[in-house]
């Protein structure tokens, strides 16, 4: 995005920026996404640039710097997508996802981030977000923690609440051998090649492209299991539970982040047994 707007207004003073200059980053931002692959079709990412703009061109007047905001006669330029939600994956995808995961040819650190994934129904960013604190082998539960402002914490999970992932044999299994290759780091699954850092948020789904599933993302993981436990027969609230979506009361929420915890267990383990019946 930086790259964008420098490209173009980086050397020319504030108030000389014009609407057409905007325009001109907008319509470079679609290209330079769309060469990307996987990445969408750059029209968010346009919008975004004009955005970030505007909250320059605003500080800009408010400091005398500039007499407008140039990007007021673009708002409309370019339209935004509509937005595609997770989909449940097809049984051919299932079976391509589990078998080619398998014979996945980057680092394991990878492959057992989209295994754990699929296991443990979380997020792509709290399974980037995973510590080695969170995890307890005596227990076999990974517990995400809330993050306090105060103590100027980063957040563990989306919604910022306790969560509470029970492990599965599979599960277990998989973070007993990533201990063995990350023990030394913050992370679960630390970047390969930077030290303690955590992986880039592109490449799990970078990893879906280079297996041969570029219509997959990670969002479609948790939407896949969702529906199948559902077809299973499970309880919505377990299902619900397991994919940390928050109750609308919040206090009775914050004395309920262990509840269902042994029917998750068992559910989470017929999953993960499910997940790896695509590999046979």
């Amino acid at each position: 995005m930086e790259k964008d707007i420098y490209k173009i207004i980086g050397h020319k003073p504030v108030k000389n920026v014009n609407s057409s200059d905007v325009l001109t980053i907008m319509k470079d931002t679609i290209v330079r996404v769309k060469k990307l692959g996987h990445y969408g079709t750059g029209e968010a990412a346009a919008n975004q640039n004009r955005r970030f703009i505007s909250l320059v061109m605003k500080y800009a007047i408010v400091t005398q710097r500039a007499d407008n905001d140039p990007t007021y006669a673009v708002r409309s330029a370019i339209e935004s997508p509509e937005i595609e939600h997770a989909r449940p994956l097809e049984k051919d995808e299932r079976i391509k996802l589990r078998t080619r995961l398998e014979l996945y040819g980057g680092t394991t650190t990878v492959r057992n981030a989209c295994l754990a994934m699929m296991y443990s129904m979380l997020r792509a960013s709290e399974v980037r977000r995973m510590q080695w604190s969170y995890v307890d082998f005596d227990t076999c539960v990974i517990e995400f923690p809330k993050a306090s402002r105060r103590r100027k914490q980063k957040r563990s999970n989306k919604k910022n609440h306790i969560h509470l992932v029970p492990m599965s044999n599979q599960l277990y299994a998989l973070l007993k051998e990533q201990y063995e290759i990350s023990q030394n780091q913050t992370y679960v699954f630390s970047a390969p090649f930077k030290k303690d850092a955590m992986l880039a948020r592109t490449t799990l789904n970078r990893a879906l492209v280079f297996i041969g599933l570029p219509e997959v993302t990670t969002h479609d993981f948790r939407a896949t299991a969702s529906t199948l436990l559902n077809e299973q027969g499970y309880k919505q609230d377990w299902i619900d539970k397991q994919l940390a979506h928050v109750e609308e009361n919040k206090t009775r929420a914050t004395y309920n982040h262990a509840k269902y915890l042994s029917d998750r267990r068992k559910m989470l383990q017929d999953w993960a047994n499910i997940v790896d019946s695509w590999n046979a």
